[in-house]
């Protein structure tokens, strides 16, 4: 489930026999009345796992679809526009050269480009890795990366997360078809390994289903230990910061392009962080939106010198919501989402 724009919520699902399902999602308003319904035939049994709501207001979820008579699973990512139309449909399968798939898509979220990520499985070649893709804003592929661990017969990646510095953080299990433990990987930008971390015992299964960094760096996960038929334990576990710089300020080094940073924390209570870099010295523009478009408050209008800049939005005097915040500089315009929770 997403809150929306508009102070309603969108969810994510299937209708109709699991053998012959429908891709669905259902916007609903904020009392919860069903605003419109995107129910989609895709492929043989489909199911839409994970929904964000894009920049311009729009939608893009993800999920699969399942054909049973040769048992492959590959991955939909569909645009939906802010009535419930269809915009366009992406089907991905990453199978070998026998033809065989295990694809599936189980979350997505923003990156700090106005693009997006997705996290999943694969199985290619009778390998089982995690998957994560970098995605434009109409579902074509950017780049595609995989992680496996010698060994494992089973991965998931079932959670991810834009990290403060840029990066990505997942969460899902790795292990056998009988035994798993949790599965951590931290990213950079570009989807390679910063770091990789196991969390288990010896209880035959652990799966960690989402994950968040948290405003001191560190990250929040939940899941479940112990699923089997003898019952399961919910979990939840902080994990200490990496101490990964979101970005040094007064660096010397400069940015190799006008950027903007995801704020943080997010969602956040009376004031947040975000950070913006220039690669040369101009003007620079940043405002805050309420969601009917209105301007709050203009936090920058004048001319910025070149590097890594840091500023503090005080909401103090503001009521709790969604608010955007977007950067003009030179050929840059970007606006990205917070959410104030007082």
């Amino acid at each position: 489930m997403e809150l929306t724009n508009d102070g309603g919520f969108i969810f994510t699902g299937y209708r109709g026999p699991y053998w012959v399902s429908n891709f669905y999602l259902m916007k609903c308003d904020a009392v919860g009345d069903s605003v419109w319904a995107y129910d989609i035939p895709i492929g043989f049994s489909s199911t839409a796992y994970s929904v964000i709501q894009t920049f311009e207001g729009n939608y893009i979820a993800v999920g699969w679809t399942e054909f049973y008579l040769n048992d492959t699973y590959t991955i939909i990512i569909a645009g939906v526009g802010d009535n419930g139309d269809s915009l366009w449909t992406r089907i991905y399968g990453f199978g070998g050269p026998s033809g065989e798939s295990f694809d599936r898509a189980f979350c997505i979220s923003e990156s700090d480009d106005n693009n997006y990520v997705v996290s999943g499985k694969t199985y290619r070649n009778g390998i089982s890795a995690c998957l994560l893709m970098k995605l434009d804003t109409y579902g074509d592929t950017i780049w595609t990366r995989d992680y496996h661990e010698p060994g494992s017969e089973d991965m998931y990646a079932r959670s991810v997360d834009l990290a403060f510095d840029g990066g990505f953080i997942m969460a899902g299990h790795s292990g056998s078809f009988n035994s798993s433990d949790w599965l951590i990987i931290r990213t950079d930008s570009d989807g390679n390994t910063i770091w990789t971390i196991n969390y288990g015992d010896s209880i035959p299964d652990d799966f960690a289903y989402s994950i968040a960094q948290v405003s001191d760096g560190g990250y929040i996960v939940v899941g479940v230990s112990n699923y089997d038929n003898n019952g399961s334990d919910c979990v939840l576990m902080k994990i200490e910061s990496d101490h990964t710089k979101i970005r040094e300020i007064g660096d010397p080094k400069l940015p190799e392009k006008y950027l903007l940073t995801q704020n943080y924390p997010n969602p956040f209570n009376t004031s947040t962080t975000f950070e913006y870099g220039l690669f040369e010295m101009g003007h620079v523009k940043i405002n805050i939106y309420d969601l009917l478009g209105r301007t709050i408050e203009t936090l920058i209008d004048d001319e910025m010198q070149a590097g890594h800049h840091q500023i503090i939005w005080d909401a103090s005097n503001n009521s709790s919501g969604i608010y955007f915040y977007r950067m003009e500089a030179g050929d840059l315009k970007q606006t990205k989402k917070m959410i104030l929770l007082k």
